[in-house]
């Protein structure tokens, strides 16, 4: 190995260690995050249009009513007709 090789091997390594390091960070913050997005889907497409919605389950009330209404908004926008609301016991 020429000194070039072990001078460049030197340097590199410790920034390819920071860098995994790095990418191993963003991706457990990655994994919190789709371990609390869940989805809904409501309707059928034959019967007025389907309806899907993600949300966190485990996040503010309002805005996960916020984002189901605004879907069932945009989903009538397009001429589908969400089911009526069920009876949440």
């Amino acid at each position: 190995m020429s000194p070039f090789d072990e001078e460049y091997i030197k340097n590199i390594i410790p920034q390819l260690e920071a860098r995994v390091a790095a990418l191993e960070a963003a991706l457990k913050d990655r994994e919190a995050v789709d371990a609390r997005r869940s989805s809904i889907e409501v309707g059928t497409p034959a019967k007025g249009g389907a309806l899907k919605v993600y949300l966190d389950p485990f996040g503010e009330k309002q805005a996960n009513e916020d984002a189901v209404n605004e879907a069932k908004r945009l989903l009538a926008i397009a001429g589908g007709a969400p089911l009526p609301p069920a009876e949440v016991k």
